[in-house]
This record gives structure tokens, sequence and C-alpha cells, in this order.
């Protein structure tokens, strides 16, 4: 979806989330990035239509 039109706003920073983002770096290292646990989404997902897919 890199190249497509959804989300676009949010792609090129201007949608009206935009001033919420902090671009101060953050001094890290690759271990620590490695230790960082991944969300885990809250969504269903339902095998026999994928329209039907819903978020919580």
């Amino acid at each position: 979806m890199c190249g497509g039109t959804e989300r676009w706003s949010q792609k090129v920073l201007v949608d009206a989330a935009v001033s919420t983002i902090n671009f101060t770096p953050i001094a890290s290292n690759v271990a620590y990035m490695v230790g960082i646990t991944a969300p885990i989404p809250k969504i269903i997902f339902y095998a026999s239509n994928t329209q039907q897919n819903k978020y919580n």
C-alpha cells in the first residue's frame, strides 16, 4: 500500500494528528530495539470472508 492513496494524509504527515508527533531523537541501540515487544492487534479474522473482518 505504499504507492496507493489509502491513508495518504498520514503517509505525508498532513493529517490532523501530525502535531502530536515528537520528532526529538531518542538515544537507543540495536539490542534495545530487538527487545521491544510488538503490540498485539485487536482484530478478529474471519477465514470465510475477508469483508467481515472486524476491529475491536
